[in-house]
């Protein structure tokens, strides 16, 4: 029975990997890899390695969980070193806990290796400050994939808060609507759409709360096509 690492592998380009999820991939017999994960991230993989695509998109899922989990399972049955390669850190809105606990209880042992979290790393490729010590102490990451809770998730605008929403494409339109008509933010606060970080194309739209809430249907649109996204709203996202 061998052992699987659950590794974050940052953004998915090679460049803002970490040290040690290189060296797993060295030594991984088997990997299987995200959707978000760039081809050029497994040439760190030696040539006898099988490699797994589970990737799930939006609407496209290869595999679902269920299916994840028990290609985990089999994977540790076959090989010795089985490396889960999954996009950002493993458990930030990932599914590492998940699939820790379902081979944990098959006597799989398992471990967790961090990477570059999005909610960090991409504001920062962008010029962006999560802290500024003149305009806000604190930051808030929250998860814009379903609106079904998002009403108890935003709290009230905090003035020393900024707001991060990660997978917020779809709902962006009824998001910022929701931040003005609900929850009491600004209309002159700066928000920023922060699309494919670290990526090739990457892009960077700033503009008020007030002028994104005034957009047409084929802004939004067109934002569903710049994934991976993410919404950034406070006093440094005009920074």
């Amino acid at each position: 029975m061998g052992k699987v690492y659950l590794v974050g592998a940052g953004f998915g380009t090679p460049e803002y990997m970490t040290l040690k999820s290189v060296e797993l991939l060295k030594n991984a017999d088997c990997v299987l890899y995200d959707a978000l994960i760039m081809p050029e991230c497994l040439d760190f993989c030696g040539e006898s390695c099988e490699k797994i695509y589970v990737g799930k998109r939006k609407n496209n899922h290869h595999l679902n969980q269920d299916e994840i989990n028990e290609a985990l399972f089999e994977a540790s049955q076959k090989y010795e070193n089985v490396v889960r390669l999954k996009g950002g850190s493993p458990t930030v809105f990932g599914r590492g806990y998940e699939e820790a606990s379902y081979l944990k209880e098959r006597g799989v042992e398992s471990e967790f290796i961090p990477g570059v979290s999005s909610s960090i790393g991409v504001a920062e490729i962008f010029g962006i400050p999560l802290v500024d010590r003149d305009s806000n102490d604190s930051f808030r990451v929250i998860t814009g994939h379903t609106t079904a809770h998002l009403k108890e998730i935003l709290t009230p605008y905090n003035d020393r808060e900024n707001l991060l929403i990660l997978m917020g494409a779809h709902k962006a339109k009824k998001i910022v609507s929701m931040l003005l008509e609900k929850k009491g933010y600004p209309s002159d606060l700066p928000i920023a759409f922060l699309c494919k970080g670290g990526f090739d194309g990457g892009e960077k739209i700033i503009m008020s709360l007030q002028e994104a809430y005034d957009m047409g249907e084929e802004f939004f649109a067109a934002l569903k096509e710049k994934t991976p996204l993410i919404i950034f709203v406070g006093k440094t996202a005009g920074f």
